[in-house]
């Protein structure tokens, strides 16, 4: 593999029933592929090896005050932090190996988003750059998925700090169906960096921690969102004359889902959302454009007349559910 493919398979990662690759070999899955585009990171696989399970009780915002990383992440006000208290989780977990101790900060939860807020406390004098990241991660959770589709879900951690002796990390898995209350599994394993060979034909990881930690914990959210169920039939004739009914808008604070039954229309979807101050998000799964967003087609039949196509956008701050008011596709626009 040489690195111009590497890149590009770092920046389109499809998944398959929750599980996350980061081997640059790893297949990318054509049929039921999902974009996302991460500023940092590289992606991983799930391990099944378990070093140590600490079991902690999710507390609610009303006794925890947020995490300032994550209000910064997410972009929250104070009085948004209250509305989304049954968003809010502050499990009590942690797991050690290698050296290396791992801690659950806080969750925040989406019907279709999990954000965990994590810190990896290690000895002074790691040396530690913005590049690194875990070789495999996995953040597991229940879905509710028809099990006539396939669920597809997309996992991404990124470092957002680092010291002498601690470094913060946002892991986050979003998909296309909905988040059930219930048990969620983390796995970690190894953290360092990828190394090529001189004329960059092959690369392999460099671990500056090796070690493995499974962390468990019980979680329930609630979380009001706002859902429209359009049931118009929209034509992309650049897309091969393909056609596809929108049957649902989703709108949570955090995000944005829609949902077409038909042919399989996923390159010829960019959305434009607006809000009720007039200001505009334009979605696209080209040129690079959809950085926290996320694109899936799942077919029970073949790519006509037969599947589900999904588009997701995580906002870049929490909104009112009526913030937005319009969503405009292809020229049909859904007044909300």
């Amino acid at each position: 593999m040489n690195l111009h493919d590497f890149e590009n398979r770092m920046k389109l990662h499809g998944e398959i029933m929750r599980e996350n690759t980061a081997s640059p070999e790893a297949d990318l899955r054509e049929e039921n592929t999902e974009m996302k585009v991460s500023v940092k990171g590289i992606g991983a696989a799930v391990v099944a090896a378990a070093v140590i399970v600490a079991l902690g009780l999710t507390a609610l915002g009303a006794a925890f005050r947020w995490n300032e990383r994550f209000l910064e992440f997410i972009g929250a006000t104070p009085e948004q932090e209250q509305e989304m208290t049954g968003a809010s989780g502050f499990p009590q977990v942690s797991a050690s190996d290698g050296g290396w101790t791992f801690n659950v900060l806080q969750t925040v939860t989406d019907s279709h988003a999990l954000y965990v807020l994590f810190e990896a406390e290690y000895p002074e004098g790691t040396e530690i750059t913005d590049e690194m990241n875990f070789e495999h991660y996995s953040l597991n959770a229940d879905y509710d998925c028809d099990s006539s589709t396939l669920g597809t879900v997309v996992e991404g951690c990124n470092m957002l700090s680092h010291d002498e002796n601690k470094a913060i990390f946002m892991d986050e898995i979003s998909g296309r169906d909905k988040l059930k209350s219930g048990e969620l599994t983390f796995k970690l394993k190894n953290f360092g960096y990828y190394a090529w060979n001189d004329d960059k034909t092959d690369c392999w990881f460099v671990p500056v921690w090796e070690g493995e930690v499974k962390m468990d914990w019980a979680f329930d959210y609630s979380v009001s969102t706002k859902i429209v169920h359009p049931n118009v039939k929209i034509d992309f004739p650049e897309a091969y004359g393909r056609s596809a009914t929108l049957t649902e808008v989703e709108v949570s604070p955090l995000s944005v889902w829609l949902k077409f039954e038909g042919d399989d229309v996923m390159s010829a979807v960019e959305p434009v959302y607006t809000f009720s101050d007039g200001s505009e998000i334009r979605q696209s799964i080209s040129g690079g454009k959809a950085e926290k967003s996320n694109f899936s087609f799942s077919s029970f039949q073949d790519e006509r007349s037969g599947g589900i196509t999904s588009v997701g956008r995580r906002f870049d701050e929490i909104h009112d559910v009526d913030d937005l008011v319009s969503v405009t596709v292809h020229g049909v626009t859904i007044t909300l």
